[in-house]
């Protein structure tokens, strides 16, 4: 799928306008006091070998690489066993080490989607003042040059339903109901983007967040041959190198 001139044209728009929305809001946030309510921590949901109860991974950080500890977050006893169950289902039976064990693509989806919610419940125990990232193993980009199983990125700067589509490097910008999603949960993009926009920090507290996740799980349920990725509202990793977030 090729991206023409006039197509080309409006990502280029689309970018400009992200930015400038992104100012727009953090002039907003900070004009009222909520600069210091930034979240101080990223964190992406991912399952690996040997990471136990806690497949969370830093992210964007200097001084904080690798597997958090669950410890230290301070995760229920609850979410710890279920984010257990989740990673040793991904770890004990990989995807495509065998016909015996390959998954098939509905038990793929399962699991992703499983992710979102996992996702949810440790955006809500952690609070404001960390984001956490669902979906793919890698960067959006890296993870979108898969042929025939696109990328889906769901950003809260973006007008109404769309999201950001992305195969073998190329990437456009889709409504959920030209990707095949339900008006149900088009609806609630909007509602999460509008919701986003009315709270003082750039990509919402972390309710607002954990509602954006939730679209994004019901957005997997539907398209399950895409990976869907959420970043918090973010649509790209570089904004949160702004001097000025």
């Amino acid at each position: 799928m090729g991206v023409g001139p006039r197509s080309k044209s409006r990502l280029d728009d689309s970018a400009v306008l992200t930015h400038s929305l992104v100012d727009t809001h953090v002039t907003w946030a900070k004009s009222r006091g909520y600069a210091d309510t930034m979240a101080q921590r990223v964190l992406q949901l991912m399952s690996d070998y040997g990471v136990d109860d806690c497949p969370l991974w830093h992210q964007r950080s200097e001084t904080e690489v690798g597997l958090a500890s669950a410890e230290e977050l301070g995760l229920s006893r609850e979410l710890r066993a279920d984010l257990r169950d989740w990673n040793d289902e991904a770890t004990a039976d990989p995807l495509g080490e065998s016909e015996q064990t390959a998954w098939s693509p509905e038990r793929a989806s399962q699991h992703r989607m499983r992710s979102f919610d996992l996702a949810v419940r440790v955006q809500i125990e952690l609070g404001d003042d960390v984001d956490i990232w669902c979906g793919g193993r890698e960067s959006f980009l890296e993870h979108a040059g898969l042929p025939g199983h696109p990328a889906v990125l769901l950003a809260g700067e973006q007008a109404g339903a769309a999201v950001d589509r992305s195969e073998r490097g190329v990437t456009e910008s889709a409504t959920v109901a030209a990707m095949g999603g339900r008006p149900d949960t088009a609806r609630a993009i909007i509602a999460w983007r509008q919701l986003t926009q009315r709270v003082g920090m750039p990509f919402g507290d972390s309710r607002t967040r954990a509602r954006g996740l939730r679209a994004a799980g019901l957005l997997q349920r539907e398209l399950s041959s895409c990976t869907i990725v959420f970043r918090a509202g973010a649509r790209r990793e570089s904004d949160y190198d702004r001097d000025d977030r």
